[in-house]
């Protein structure tokens, strides 16, 4: 959702002069939907047909307004005759919605103008009509614009979406983590070492330096379900922490957790959890 609100802004000019307010408001959603349900085109059909009809009841009603399934419905209005008796301004609106399969776009615009007293009666056809023309292009212009970036949001996270889901055996060789201190913790560096292994697994052993030491890493990769599974230990000592992570095809590389067991300043255990990102290293 959005809004934009100006005063003043010179969208009709009127002769003598005049006093405008101009207001935009915009909602966007992304839907869910399944093309291929049977019942499908039908149920779209009926979500359609209220916006159309009310749309349709306007002064001005263009079907296809910004592509399939899109409406523009658009008015304008005269304002007070006798401006001894009251000062109603010359009014417009107009909007936009779009309804389809992944998207739903409403967008509005209104116009009010308040032209000087030497304009008399606030009933002019022309006057009007230049009203009604500009709220029309000014919520198609912003139609456009919003209708355009949010299928290409859509889009990346279709893709994105697409790209997680299709995991891909990662290159085998040297990923790194280098995370320096900040608000999420001292710093600590991250090396892992993929080779093949059996049954199509990639296996990996690799380091981890954090406050409490340097340690051990080692697990294998299951490229069908795309997760590291392994262990972070400390060879002749009792550390066995748990050591896990995704591979993220679209950023080529892994996002990798793990736990290591402390004490408090009282001796009782409690788990801190570590988090990095692995690049491959010969990017």
């Amino acid at each position: 959702k959005g809004s934009y609100d100006v005063e003043n802004g010179g969208i009709v000019s009127i002769p003598g002069g005049t006093s405008e307010t101009f207001g935009l408001r915009w909602d966007v959603g992304f839907r869910v939907e399944d093309p291929s349900r049977p019942s499908f085109a039908d149920d779209l059909k009926r979500e359609q047909k209220p916006i159309k009809e009310r749309m349709a009841g306007r002064q001005e009603f263009v079907e296809g307004a910004i592509g399939p399934h899109s409406w523009l419905g658009a008015e304008g209005a005269r304002g007070s005759v006798d401006l001894n008796s009251s000062g109603d301004p010359y009014m417009s609106g107009a909007e936009v919605v779009l309804l389809d399969s992944c998207l739903s776009l409403a967008v509005s615009a209104g116009l009010a103008s308040f032209p000087s007293a030497a304009h008399g009666p606030r009933d002019k056809p022309a006057v009007i009509e230049a009203m009604r023309a500009a709220a029309k292009e000014k919520a198609l212009a912003a139609a456009k614009v919003i209708h355009e970036s949010a299928t290409a949001a859509l889009l990346e996270t279709v893709a994105l979406m697409k790209s997680r889901a299709s995991v891909k055996t990662p290159t085998p060789g040297t990923y790194e983590a280098q995370s320096p201190a900040d608000h999420f913790g001292p710093e600590r560096s991250m090396t892992l070492n993929l080779k093949a292994g059996v049954d199509g697994k990639l296996e990996f052993e690799g380091e981890v330096k954090i406050p409490e030491g340097i340690f051990k890493v080692k697990g294998t990769f299951d490229p069908k379900e795309g997760y590291l599974d392994g262990r972070l230990f400390s060879p002749g000592t009792s550390v066995n922490e748990f050591f896990s992570g995704e591979y993220l095809q679209y950023r080529r590389g892994f996002l990798v957790q793990h736990s290591f067991t402390r004490k408090d300043d009282e001796g009782n255990p409690f788990i801190s959890g570590y988090r990095y990102f692995c690049r491959f290293a010969g990017r």
